[in-house]
């Protein structure tokens, strides 16, 4: 089962974030960057919970640290030049009087690291 809940979080470092990373039935959090990824996993350790062991951890965007963290962080990463390109190229249509409606697609890559495991493995 599937169970997609989302959370704003506005705190800093010593401020109760615990909500739904408090709930014990949480096996995995996607976070939207990587820098939020590593405070739900600071967070996550204050609780006593162990990154990959009880809960999963995702980050987004590949920063350069993500790679640097224990466990090191599985993060997405999007092929940020590509888009500058596409997006620079279609400006150049636009200007040069060539509406062309266009649909790219770049697709992200998935960088897999130490942060989450498979739960279907039974090695929880």
């Amino acid at each position: 089962m599937l169970e997609i809940r989302g959370e704003c979080r506005q705190g800093s470092p010593g401020t109760d974030n615990t909500g739904i990373l408090g709930d014990p039935q949480l096996t995995a959090v996607f976070a939207f960057t990587d820098l939020l990824a590593i405070e739900v996993m600071n967070d996550l350790r204050e609780m006593g919970r162990r990154i990959p062991e009880d809960v999963s951890v995702i980050g987004y965007d590949n920063s350069v640290f993500s790679a640097m963290l224990s466990p090191a962080l599985t993060t997405i990463e999007e092929d940020s030049e590509r888009m500058a390109e596409a997006v620079l190229a279609m400006i150049r249509d636009h200007l040069a009087g060539k509406c062309i409606r266009q649909d790219i697609l770049v697709k992200p890559e998935l960088i897999e690291r130490a942060s989450v495991c498979d739960i279907r493995s039974g090695d929880r």
